[in-house]
């Protein structure tokens, strides 16, 4: 269906791309909307595709930034600069002030953060022109919030830096970003001046429609020009149009030099040889668009002011002032009509192309579009329609269409053209069609009705489809229909069988160990494989065996270790299955038990690594249960197989990344013993256990004496090397219910449980001379065992808690230090018991 956009989503009678096809005395208008406006025309596609200038400056370094404003503040200064030299009521006031334009421009481009700099101008172009500071902060601020005004009202009500592409945005920047906009500046600078005395009280009025008219002027010229040839793409013209471009500005030059030059004298003034433009201007209008129409402008307004400031041209000869006066309101007019007359033209040329391609679009359509008046005659006719009923356009268009009626409804076109007349909705609907050959076709019909610009209905536009393929489909439907509920309970064994995956995986990634893995693989195994009996074997790596971890069934494999040379799925990584074992290879591992009659070996496979192996097994000389579940197919035996595999191996593949990572965030890299973190939690835990049993608890704090002085003679490497050998002793020395610990650096901590004062003066001792005799190799030669000092304190005679009892132990193993190392001391302090 076509829609007008235009009408608010109504439909639209779709007219052809070709000639003939449609009837020129029916022919309907073809209208489009703003939503269509720019979306189809280059230079309109170019402005959506301009990246901001806002967004630019964003990005730009500081001191780009800082260059860019510093640019508007010179290009403002210039403009204003030259501005002044109009001026003849008052040395601040301008027949044309263009630097409102400039401000205005920078404002819509680059956004408010650019204000500084226009204010920076203005109060430079006012203080090196007369006045005070007072009076150009004054005059600086007025021109600064015009500006400002200016681009927040362009930017809320006439589509901001985007004003210039339709008349309609046009007037209403006009109205209010210039009209509007620039009393602020002649109201505060008008004031500014009077105030400093550089003006009259009685001339206010005056003064004041004489700024406002220049800076109005200044901004109708200077602003779509800077805007629209920045934000415009470059001419991409032929040779042609440079050359009619050409002659269009030579004749705007010859033409200025004659009215506003001075080239021709005598001609009398009473002639209205003003309007010699305007044919140049519809000119520029129609053949070129806004930007040059904007150009023009600016042509036009130099020739116009500097004729006339020459005492030449149109309006001289006039008292003084007036043909400045009348200059200004003579550009402001030229300006507002060839901008708005541009974006007229623009706007309807981007519409005729819309129009043509939408048209191009319905043409080529492969569903039958056709057009008709209300009383049923064919109005247009695509390519669709000619291939769905046979027809040419020549021969149905101008006919009715009730020729496509069959016999059997000939009531059903005038009952819908009926509802077509009275608007009344028509919904879709399937129906049938006669073609030119008489056969019928089935087809999906759409109806909408086509309205004008007053809303009256006034023909309707019918989308049809082909739908004989579908109604074939219709009924190869039905028969699958058939196929898909014998497939039914299939698919519920299917489904059992995902939803037991479903669960079993869940339960395995909460697993803790590999014991509550086995039963809860065995609890599933046995409903997912229930006429085989299996096992589920798990790689022991520093052994090379692969160790059954749980078995199911009546007949459970009778090999519970072995080798992983004995499994070919092992030994391939893939799936081996032995469906005959007179033919098929028999893995060794089933070779102290009866050949089974079907044997699956299915490799349990996690990122590349074999952890263990999924068996499956029936005997030969017995069967399935016949009460119990039906045996899965062969090949759907296998798929499960594999699927349970997978789901086992990521189980047991993050059991053991957990066991690791566990075991990394308690151990210490370098020397294998418990970290600092392992320590803190495990004392708070003994401290709690010991005052429940009202037993005694030991911290051991060991440091190695001169270790800076091994690491400096003989290098970091040996140091490590000596604490590796340290940790591994200490891991040694201790009993299973102690805790060795690495504190930090070359200190190291022990708790001994239920542990008396004297058995730990007796450990510690038998620990400094063990650390004696250590014999470490580093690069083939032996480090000379270094000394050890240490520190005892006792639970809960030198403190009640973990922090208490490191900080009694570290100052024991201070004093040891202090006593010349190599020594044990106990904490001497003591806390008195409740």
């Amino acid at each position: 269906m076509v829609e007008d956009r235009s009408t608010g989503g109504k439909p639209a009678l779709p007219l052809a791309g070709k000639r003939g096809r449609c009837a020129p005395e029916t022919a309907l208008p073809f209208s489009t909307g703003d939503q269509g406006r720019a979306a189809h025309d280059p230079a309109s596609l170019a402005f959506q595709e301009t990246a901001s200038f806002e967004a630019r400056l964003a990005r730009l370094r500081p001191w780009q930034r800082l260059a860019i404003l510093a640019l508007i503040t010179v290009v403002y200064f210039v403009a204003g600069k030259a501005g002044l030299r109009l001026a003849y009521l008052n040395a601040s006031i301008s027949v044309v002030w263009p630097a409102t334009g400039i401000a205005i421009s920078a404002l819509l481009l680059l956004g408010q953060r650019v204000w500084p700099a226009i204010a920076l101008g203005a109060f430079l172009v006012n203080v090196t022109t007369t006045g005070s500071v007072a009076t150009s902060l004054g005059i600086a601020a007025g021109n600064t919030l015009e500006a400002l005004a200016g681009a927040w009202l362009a930017n809320r009500w006439a589509a901001g830096w985007r004003a210039f592409e339709r008349a309609q945005d046009i007037f209403r920047f006009a109205f209010l970003a210039v009209s509007l906009a620039t009393a602020v500046s002649a109201t505060i600078g008008v004031t500014s001046l009077c105030l400093g005395g550089l003006a009259a009280w009685g001339d206010y009025g005056q003064l004041w429609f004489q700024w406002w008219l220049g800076d109005v002027v200044g901004a109708v010229i200077v602003t779509p020009l800077i805007v629209l040839l920045l934000t415009y793409p470059r001419p991409r013209w032929t040779t042609k149009q440079w050359i009619e471009a050409a002659l269009l500005f030579t004749g705007l030059f010859f033409v200025g030099a004659i009215l506003f030059g001075g080239l021709i004298y005598g001609i009398s003034q009473d002639y209205p040889l003003t309007f010699i433009y305007i044919p140049f201007l519809f000119w520029t209008a129609f053949r070129f668009g806004p930007r040059e129409a904007s150009l023009a402008t600016l042509v036009i307004s130099a020739l116009a002011i500097g004729g006339t400031v020459e005492g030449h041209g149109r309006f001289s000869g006039l008292p003084p002032g007036q043909p400045l006066l009348l200059v200004q309101a003579f550009l402001g007019v030229v300006a507002m009509t060839t901008l708005a007359v541009a974006a007229s033209v623009s706007e309807r040329k981007r519409l005729e192309e819309l129009a043509s391609r939408l048209a191009a679009i319905v043409e080529s359509s492969y569903d039958a579009i056709v057009g008709k008046a209300t009383d049923g005659t064919i109005l247009s006719w695509n390519q669709g329609a000619e291939r769905m009923y046979g027809y040419s356009a020549a021969d149905a268009i101008g006919r009715s269409v009730s020729m496509l009626s069959p016999a059997q409804s000939d009531d059903e076109i005038s009952q819908i053209l009926e509802k077509v007349r009275r608007d009344e909705p028509i919904e879709p609907y399937q129906t049938k069609r006669r073609r030119k050959d008489g056969t019928l076709v089935d087809i999906s019909l759409a109806i909408s009705p086509v309205r004008d610009a007053r809303g009256r209905v006034i023909a309707a536009s019918a989308i049809a489809r082909d739908i004989t393929e579908q109604k074939r489909t219709e009924a190869a439907l039905v028969e699958a229909n058939a196929k898909l509920t014998a497939w039914l309970s299939q698919l519920e064994r299917e489904t059992q069988e995902i939803a037991l995956l479903n669960q079993m995986s869940h339960m395995l990634q909460t697993c803790l160990n590999e014991e509550e893995t086995g039963k809860i693989i065995r609890k599933y195994a046995e409903q997912l494989f229930p006429a085989d009996s299996g096992a589920v074997c798990v790689r022991n790596t520093s052994l090379d065996l692969v160790e059954t971890v749980c078995t199911w069934g009546a007949w459970p494999p009778a090999e519970q270790d072995f080798s992983r040379k004995d499994c070919w799925a092992l030994r391939h990584g893939q799936l081996h299955a032995v469906t005959n074992p007179r033919v098929d290879l028999i893995c060794p591992h089933w070779s102290h038990e009866a050949p089974p009659a079907e044997a699956l070996c299915v490799p349990m496979m996690a990122q590349g690594e074999s952890l263990g192996v999924l068996l499956l097994r029936r005997p030969a000389d017995q069967g399935a249960d016949p009460g119990s579940a039906p045996a899965h197919p062969g090949v759907s035996r296998k798929e499960l197989a594999v699927t349970v595999a997978g789901h086992i191996a990521l189980a047991l593949a993050n059991l053991r990344l957990r066991e690791s990572l566990r075991a990394q965030s308690i151990r210490d890299s370098l020397t294998g013993l418990y970290n600092r973190r392992y320590l803190n939690e495990t004392l708070e835990r003994e401290i709690r256990r010991a005052a429940r049993t009202r037993r005694h608890l030991a911290v051991l704090m060991l440091d190695v004496d001169n270790f800076k002085g091994l690491n400096d003679s003989s290098g970091h490497e040996a140091g490590d090397a000596f604490l590796r050998q340290l940790g591994a002793f200490l891991q040694q020395r201790v009993r299973e219910e102690d805790v060795a610990c690495r504190y930090g650096g070359d200190e190291f901590v022990i708790l001994l449980a239920e542990t008396s004062l004297e058995t730990a003066k007796k450990r510690a001792r038998q620990l400094r001379e063990g650390i004696r005799t250590l014999s470490v190799a580093h690069r083939g030669q032996y480090l000379t065992p270094p000394t050890v000092s240490l520190g005892a304190a006792l639970y809960p005679d030198h403190g009640a808690s973990g922090d208490e009892l490191i900080r009694a132990a570290d100052d024991a193993l201070y004093k040891a230090k202090a006593r010349g190392r190599d020594c044990l001391v106990v904490s001497s302090e003591s806390r008195e018991r409740a």
